[in-house]
């Protein structure tokens, strides 16, 4: 029965180490697993700070071609203080065409991060001018330096006489 016992030992003794080992096994699988994906992780975020730093190197260097196009670009843009002159331009643009304007300025909507500043306006004109007169003042206004957006245009034409009301806004930044 000795021989028994000593086989059984064995046996337990072996089977004792195999438990442990499995479960050392089972914990460092673990452990490589979890640093596996840190190392995944890592990766990812060096790799994006790399592409980050490559498009900000890119932005960089865009900008500073950009600025020499920068005073043509502000010449381009009318600013508030340039919308002073829209009224007097857009008179100037009717008597050409023969067709005399009452301009009103209606409000403003201020300049945002993403949006242009807008003032509404309001055109009135009550004349014998015909359409060919009003189609050239349009194409006027098209061709000016201001940007302007008609949102109604109203227009009547009764006894030679041609009644106008347009509502719009001009852009300024």
């Amino acid at each position: 029965m000795g021989y028994q016992k000593q086989i059984l030992k064995l046996v337990a003794i072996s089977l004792a180490i195999i438990v442990l080992i499995s479960a050392a096994l089972i914990i460092l699988g673990r452990d490589i697993t979890n640093k596996a994906s840190d190392i995944t992780e890592t990766k990812k975020n060096i790799f994006n700070n790399s592409r980050s730093v490559e498009l900000l190197t890119l932005l960089q260097s865009d900008a500073a071609t950009s600025k020499r196009y920068l005073p043509q670009m502000e010449n381009f843009l009318i600013s508030k203080d340039q919308l002073l002159n829209f009224s007097k331009d857009l008179n100037l643009m009717a008597q050409q065409n023969n067709l005399p304007l009452n301009l009103t300025f209606k409000g403003e909507t201020p300049l945002t991060g993403d949006n242009p500043r807008q003032t509404s306006i309001s055109i009135n004109s009550e004349s014998p001018s015909n359409m060919e007169n009003l189609i050239k003042f349009l194409e006027s206004v098209e061709n000016s330096r201001y940007f302007v957006k008609f949102n109604s245009l109203d227009i009547n034409q009764n006894n030679n006489r041609m009644r106008l009301n347009f509502d719009g806004q001009v852009f300024s930044f």
